[in-house]
């Protein structure tokens, strides 16, 4: 059975995911009332999955059916740890805040020194 371009690009966000949260494909096929079979086919793109699993998938990896159709839209492991960050008492949460604000300052200041490469004259 011939794949499409976006059953390939689907079943590798798939696998991504999965991968990330140490999942077997039993796991995840259990959390989205499926069988591990199905998992495979999908991730190897033979096939696709239809809106409703497509939604339990989107859910069952924290994540949104754009994400797993485009690749576009909130990072499903950002997007996962808003609910936890909210959910610290105040001035904790601040500190961490405060913290990733300083971790993301220091990663911007890295990009702008790094060296730019040279053309080699030809």
């Amino acid at each position: 059975m011939p794949t499409s371009p976006l059953s390939e690009v689907l079943g590798q966000r798939l696998l991504q995911l999965r991968n990330r949260r140490e999942l077997s494909q039993g796991e995840l096929a259990a959390r989205v009332g499926s069988t591990a079979a199905t998992i495979s086919k999908y991730e190897r793109g033979v096939y696709e999955p239809r809106l409703e699993m497509l939604g339990r998938l989107a859910e069952a990896f924290g994540s949104t059916t754009d994400f797993l159709i485009t690749g576009r839209g909130p990072d499903s492991e950002v997007e996962a740890i808003v609910p936890r960050l909210e959910g610290l008492p105040k001035e904790l949460r601040s500190s961490v805040l405060e913290f990733l604000d300083r971790m993301l300052k220091v990663h911007e200041i890295t990009l702008q020194r790094k060296p730019k490469k040279r053309k080699s004259p030809k």
